[in-house]
């Protein structure tokens, strides 16, 4: 496997995030509402995310949105999204109900404390995972035994780009459900881009996919005037 020796960098992760997302707005909108609709459901929250995540892959390959084929990749990606929908809830209620046991318990010990940081950890940890791996699958296809190494080897070999990038999605979901029309209209929407091109750029420094990982270069003019873009 050829090695970029060169990190992540994680500001161009950002810059990309917000240049695609204003590329797309219109559409990310749509699909976000969309796939609000189905995470009411709470079962089927990773049908939506696994939505968004296509309307993004295939917007990033195109340029633009091909219904024709959203509609067939929804279809196709639909019985493993909710399985691993299904199996994420379950691990995250195992681990908040630790958390829960772990804290009433800690007003004795702290060795209880520190077992409820550490429950805590391992949510994010889980949640790290589950934002990867959901992408990865839609790019390779493969088990989810292959998928979980190769998410584990990324995560890990960026570290850094993959713990700043975890806490962004973190963080964009909670201001998100607190402001309500954040999360109906754009939260979900931001942090699949944002999950997508980290995923994409990660991929592409193992040489895991092909194209070239050029910084892109645009200015605050294309911003006011993008129509000169």
């Amino acid at each position: 496997m050829k090695i970029d020796k060169n990190t992540v960098s994680i500001a161009q992760i950002y810059y990309r995030t917000f240049w695609f997302y204003y590329d797309h707005l219109g559409t990310l909108i749509l699909i976000n509402f969309i796939a609000f609709l189905s995470c009411l459901t709470v079962f089927a929250w990773s049908v939506g995310f696994t939505l968004l995540l296509i309307a993004v892959d295939l917007t990033s390959q195109n340029s633009s949105l091909d219904v024709h084929s959203f509609f067939r990749l929804a279809r196709q990606h639909l019985a493993w999204s909710l399985g691993y929908g299904l199996f994420v809830l379950f691990i995250n209620l195992l681990l908040f109900a630790n958390i829960y046991f772990y804290l009433q318990l800690s007003q004795f010990s702290i060795f209880f404390t520190l077992l409820t940081g550490l429950f805590v950890w391992f949510l994010f940890f889980v949640f790290l995972i589950t934002l990867w791996i959901f992408p990865l699958k839609i790019f390779y296809g493969k088990s989810f035994q292959q998928n979980l190494k190769i998410v584990l080897f990324l995560i890990f070999d960026n570290l850094a780009s993959s713990l700043l990038v975890g806490l962004s999605c973190l963080l964009i979901l909670i201001v998100g459900i607190a402001t309500a029309i954040g999360i109906v209209f754009l939260g979900l929407g931001i942090i699949a881009v944002l999950i997508t091109i980290t995923l994409q750029m990660q991929l592409r420094r193992y040489d895991l996919i092909s194209g070239r990982d050029e910084e892109e270069k645009r200015s605050w003019h294309d911003l006011i005037r993008p129509w000169e873009f």
